[in-house]
Formats: C-alpha cells, structure tokens, sequence
C-alpha cells in the first residue's frame, strides 16, 4: 500500500461507518493482484463499500507510480550530476499521464468518487478547484412528490444529480490535488460514457483526440449495468478507443517508456475492473474483447456441462415431468488459458448464484400463474426472429389477441417499435409508452388502459427501468423478452389489477439466461434454456 493510504482509509471507514465485508474484502484482494475483475453483486446496500474499494485501488496505483517515477527522476538526475550509478535505465511512463480512468453513469456517483479519492488520499492537503467542482457536481434533490413511491434501488439511482454528460481529470501532485486539470495532464479521469464520447469530437476526428487515453493502466467501471441502459454503445466506442497508440509522439520520453506500451501491448497489461447489479453477456464482452498470447491460466466463473433433474414442484405443459436433461451448469471458479480473453495477467467473475427471489415474490403477491416459453426457432434464424416468432405464432395468434387489459413489456426499443407495428397493422385498440414519450402522451395511455378504452398497453423495459411507473389495471402481463433486472419483474407485476385471477408470461430465448437467473434463479434458469425450444414451464 502506498505511504500514508491505509490509516486515512481506515479514518474514512470509521467516519462514514462503511462495513467492508467479505464480498467487497474478495473484491480487492482481486484487484490488488492485477486480474480483471467482473463484480456482479453491487447494490444499493453495498454500494459504498464497492466504491470504496475501488477508490482505494485507484487512489493507490496512481501513488505507487507517481513514487516510482518520482525516485526514477532522482536517480537519473543523479547520475547526470555525476553522485549516481551510471548507466542506470529506467521504463516507467506511458505515452500520455492519466493512468487510471474511471467511467460511471452520473455527476452524483462522481461527486461520491471524487470525495472519497480526497479523503483517503495524502496529497490531498490542498485542493484546487474544490469550489468548481462543487458547483457542477453539487448532489440534487429528488423531488418529494416524485420520488415518494419509488423503491429503495431506484433513489440510489436517481435520486441524486442524475445528469449524465461530464468529465473530470484529477492531477495527484506531491502536496494537493488538483481538480478539473486538463484531461491529458491529469493521473486519473473519472467520465461518462457520452461526456468523454463528446469530448472526443466527431467520429472523424475522435480517434486522433483520444491520444490522452493511450496510456491506461487500469479502467473502471461503476454501475456498467446502469451504463448499459444509458447507451452501450457509448461504452463500446470508449473502450475501443482505450490503450491505442497515440498519433504523435511530441512530449514523450521515449527512454523512459515502459516496453508493453511500445510494442502496442498495452489493452493485454492493462487492468480492468467492472462493478455491475447482476451480470450480462455484453458487460462481460467489455472483459473478454482482446486476446493476448501470454501464457498462463486465469479464475473464471465458466459454465460445465451436466445433468439437471428436474423437480416436480414446476408444471410443464408438455408431458416428460422427471427426464434427465442435458443443461449447463455452473462452477464456482474454472481455470482457462488467459491466451483467450482480455489481461495476461487473467480474470476472475464474482458473482452469487440468485436465488429465484423475483419469483417468489411474484408468487407471495398471489399471482395466478407464471408461464415462461422458450422461443423457438429454425436454423440460422436470429435470436430477434426466434423472439418474434414464438410472439407471433405461440402467444399472440393462440391466446393475446382475444385478451383484454394485457400490458406487453417490450425487452428493447427495437422490439417496441416492432410490435406497436405489428399492432397497427393488425388494426389492435392499443396505446404505448416508451422513454421518449411525452408526459401528456403517458398521461392519455395511463388513463385509456385503466378505463379500459384500450385493450393493450405496449411499454418498453427502457422507460420502467428509467420512470418506475406504475400501470394499474393488467390482468395480463406478457414480458416480451427477459426483463434485465428483477426489480421490473415484480414492479409490474405488483401492479396487477387483482393478482389471484392475473397469468403472466415470459418469452426467454438461450441468450437470456444471465437475465433469466436472476428472475427464476440460476438452477432453474439452467434447466430452462437447456429445454427444447417451444417448451413451456408453468409455476402456480
């Protein structure tokens, strides 16, 4: 640990009363051994604790380099006076400063970040721009009448300064810490996603700006499944744009330049780090997106390939209640060649198996009956296409278009413009809501669907996830695709006009099985996408 980090850190505890517990203690030891990490138990409960132990690795990392750096100076200052070693050759730089970005979803989580970093940080005597900086990234209220219904997870959220476009470089020096120093001056960089995709310029001209970013060490991220429902794609640009090689070469010491930067290694040595609510394919894409050749094995979280007996306690449609099926399941920790993903160094995924939680819940509010289909498809045919097909075919022809009150939770705002098409074509008495709505357009839909002046309601899992709005009045539920998180799962369906007589249904393809476990737990989610494809499962 750097010099003087460890007691501040332990004052910082102690003031704000943050308990470190053995999932976040985990979470470090990883970190402090350079493996990427996917951390995918950060919640509103533990929230400060993650954050904490990210802050200390970062905060640490940027000093022990600063150090080393600072005692190579003196010793080639020495030499050049003639008082040191000679021919003493030291690789200690990038070709640009900030060593450490940060990416996160919201000026509140920053000012959060930024406040730690200086609490627990020595240098931090002094501190410039501290009244900037408490200007522009001042927490905000929730309003009381807008925030008074909302769920606990959702004001850990939202419930502060919720604007989404800023970026922030921090300067360490010896004696102060310098705040909003220019971006490639800076040790570390705490950003959004589309703040930094919006400093960068156009498309054109934005790989030739991101010469500041060639020289990361370690890359964090902080809610990415927040990030994810902002915009991936903004992540995705950033991360491509990470370690590449700078356009000039103007200010850099070449002989002061550490060999896995030279030889454009360095997204293979660099480290990075993800704290999510749950896991996710595409979050995980962020850990795995370039291979190295070192040699080595790494911890990963991997699925096997086994048998799942199946239990009686789910009602199946179909007839074979007690065979054997081939499924996937899963080991607390696989060894695999670090060749194939990201770091040489290896990764680690941490993450509890859920536990079915959101069903059981659903079913305590005394839901009628929760059906899962799983949607078929022939060969060579798109998860999208699977997806629509089994709505087209298997619910709606059959069953939906002769139901009243049905409320359709669309998984995408591709999906929702698809089926508000098919709808229209079909000539369907429906309204619909999604996150660019306007408030007189959700105020009409919430009224026609409750006075039943519409028959279906089509709302997208984007606008639920953004406004937790409450749309009473379903007696049918049909989740157009896996809901991402749990919390929409039973938000919804808590809102069923009288849940004994509500059936809900969710369409699952094998794709979803990271957010179908978090809804129906990981071994029946396992059971489930190892099914044949048009099967159904019933729970009562």
């Amino acid at each position: 640990m750097a010099p003087g980090v460890r007691p501040l850190f332990e004052k910082w505890l102690a003031s704000e009363g943050v308990e470190i517990g053995p999932r976040e203690a985990l979470l470090f030891l990883f970190m402090h051994a350079y493996l990427d990490v996917s951390f995918g138990e950060q919640t509103h409960l533990n929230a400060k604790a993650v954050r904490a132990m990210l802050v200390l690795h970062c905060v640490n990392h940027v000093l022990k380099g600063r150090d080393e750096v600072n005692a190579n100076t003196e010793k080639l200052d020495a030499q050049e006076s003639g008082t040191g070693d000679v021919g003493t050759c030291v690789a200690d730089k990038g070709f640009s400063s900030p060593r450490v970005l940060i990416l996160c979803p919201f000026r509140s989580i920053c000012h959060d970040l930024v406040k730690m970093i200086l609490s627990i940080c020595p240098a931090a005597k002094q501190v410039m721009n501290q009244k900037r900086f408490r200007e522009e990234f001042s927490p905000g209220v929730i309003d009381d009448a807008e925030g008074s219904d909302k769920p606990a997870d959702w004001l850990h959220v939202f419930g502060g300064n919720n604007d989404d476009c800023f970026a922030v470089g921090l300067n360490i020096l010896r004696r102060a810490v310098k705040l909003h120093s220019p971006l490639d001056k800076s040790d570390m960089l705490i950003c959004s996603p589309l703040g930094l995709r919006q400093m960068l310029g156009d498309e054109g001209k934005r790989r030739k700006n991101a010469d500041f970013l060639s020289s990361i060490e370690v890359c964090v991220m902080d809610r990415a499944d927040v990030l994810r429902m902002q915009n991936w794609e903004h992540v995705v640009e950033i991360m491509s744009l990470v370690n590449c090689k700078p356009f000039g070469l103007q200010g850099i010491d070449i002989s002061r330049l550490r060999p896995q930067f030279a030889d454009g290694r360095a997204r293979n040595f660099r480290q990075t780090v993800v704290s999510a609510a749950g896991q996710n394919f595409e979050i995980d894409g962020i850990l795995t997106a370039g291979s190295s050749d070192a040699p080595g094995m790494k911890a990963e979280a991997a699925p096997t390939i086994g048998k799942a007996k199946k239990k009686k306690r789910w009602g199946v449609l179909d007839e074979e209640e007690d065979e054997e099926v081939d499924g996937l399941g899963t080991a607390a920790a696989a060894a695999v060649p670090a060749g194939q993903f990201g770091s040489c160094r290896g990764s680690v995924r941490l993450a509890d198996a859920p536990d079915g939680a959101a069903l059981r819940h659903a079913a305590t509010l005394g839901i009628a009956r929760q059906v899962f289909l799983h949607a078929a498809g022939g060969a060579g045919v798109s998860e999208d296409e699977r997806l629509f097909d089994a709505f087209r075919t298997r619910y709606w022809k059959p069953i939906g278009k002769t139901l009243e009150r049905l409320l359709i939770v669309a998984n995408s705002y591709f999906s929702f413009l698809r089926i508000r098409r098919f709808l229209k074509k079909g000539s369907i008495s429906f309204c619909s809501v999604c996150e660019f709505s306007s408030s007189q357009d959700l105020g009409y839909a919430r009224t026609a669907f409750t006075k039943r002046e519409k028959k279906v309601l089509l709302v997208s899992q984007r606008f639920l996830w953004y406004r937790r709005y409450h749309f009473t009045g379903a007696d049918y539920v049909l989740f157009y695709g896996t809901p991402d998180t749990a919390e929409i799962y039973e938000h919804v369906l808590r809102d069923a006009r009288t849940p004994s007589l509500c059936n809900s249904m969710c369409l699952f393809r094998t794709h979803d099985f990271l957010a179908l476990e978090r809804i129906v737990g990981r071994e029946r989610a396992t059971r489930m996408v190892a099914s044949s494809e048009g099967k159904v499962f019933v729970v009562k």
